[in-house]
């Protein structure tokens, strides 16, 4: 089996789990877009399709482009988008007021540093996000951050490189 097919097996396995562990306990929480009840809901069932096709597509993506798949620097990624998902899931969840507001700004600087176009990056913030929010929400918010990543990196970095170089 390859190591594609295996992370998103266990992917598949960790969101079918958390799903039914939430619907024994209460039921599948539902998230309103922008946090507002006029504003269409969605329900983190959504996790059990989205969760194994991004973890396919992610890992995919991530041995196309990759010599090494799964080097520590690619695990590190990983990991540290997992612990800022999970962190902004906590300012959210306990709205620590002071950081809520900063959130947005402190993500979209980050976003301008890090690669975080990256398949680790994208996967990683969508599981460290997935049990507070499901995993359309924090899908559709890194992918955002992700295009903006990839314009600044691929597209504007360079062309102010040779601007400063020439």
């Amino acid at each position: 089996m390859s190591k594609k097919i295996g992370l998103t097996l266990f992917a598949s396995l960790g969101i079918w789990l958390l799903l039914a562990f939430q619907f024994l306990n209460g039921g599948i929480p539902s998230h309103y877009i922008l946090h507002d009840k006029n504003m269409p809901s969605l329900t983190n069932a959504w996790g059990a399709l989205l969760i194994p096709v991004l973890t396919y597509i992610c890992t995919g993506l991530h041995e196309k482009y990759s010599a090494s798949p799964f080097d520590k620097k690619v695990i590190a990624g990983w990991i540290s988008a997992i612990l800022v998902g999970i962190i902004v899931s906590v300012v959210f969840l306990n709205n620590i007021k002071p950081l809520v507001s900063w959130l947005g700004p402190i993500l979209l600087a980050i976003s301008l540093i890090v690669r975080v176009y990256q398949p680790q990056y994208i996967l990683g913030f969508v599981f460290g996000m997935s049990v507070a929010f499901g995993a359309v929400l924090p899908t559709a918010f890194v992918l955002v951050l992700a295009l903006l990543s990839a314009t600044v990196h691929l597209l504007l970095y360079p062309v102010i490189k040779k601007v400063i170089t020439t």
